[in-house]
């Protein structure tokens, strides 16, 4: 088992090294998306019982200050009209911003979960070009280190150390 053995199994462990931590990654990203969306649709419904919330409690509100002002004896119209009015306006503008808020939130979840998937689908793609590089450099390695057949040469090799002699089936050092 010569050292060519080694240096191809290196290779190949880089390789599917290469390759799995992308399929590991795009796992990951995956997994978030889905953390992402159900925290989003999370937001959703407790935005929608906010809003349900804030509308039970403007009408109470309404309904209070409609009693008021039956008690004290005055129309529902004028200023005591354009009271209610404005109130009610009031309490619409808060639901709208509640709601608003919740909607802004999810929103922020979706853009995340589809970074994630994106990110994953890149990590993947990346992948691909390191077991590549992986796969071209040991190839790279692998024939610098062994020389061309025939002849009498003197060199490197590729490998830093001086080859010499004649080379028919093997290197003389």
């Amino acid at each position: 088992m010569g050292p060519e053995l080694f240096l191809i199994a290196a290779t190949a462990s880089k390789v599917v090294g290469a390759l799995q931590a992308g399929r590991s990654e795009k796992r990951a990203a995956k997994y978030n998306a889905a953390v992402d969306e159900r925290n989003a649709q999370i937001v959703k419904a407790q935005t929608a019982a906010d809003v349900e919330r804030q509308r039970r409690a403007a009408a109470r509100r309404a309904g209070s200050l409609r009693a008021s002002f039956g008690s004290t004896g005055f129309a529902f119209e004028g200023s005591a009209l354009d009271l209610m009015e404005d109130n009610a306006m009031e309490e619409e503008l808060d639901i709208l911003s509640i709601q608003y808020s919740g909607d802004l939130q999810a929103r922020g979840l979706m853009d995340s979960a589809a970074l994630s998937r994106q990110k994953g689908d890149e990590a993947v793609s990346a992948s691909y070009w390191k077991a590549g590089t992986a796969l071209l450099s040991g190839a790279s390695d692998y024939y610098a280190g062994i020389p061309s057949s025939g002849g009498s040469s003197s060199g490197t090799g590729g490998s830093g150390r001086t080859i010499t002699g004649t080379q028919s089936t093997g290197v003389r050092r």
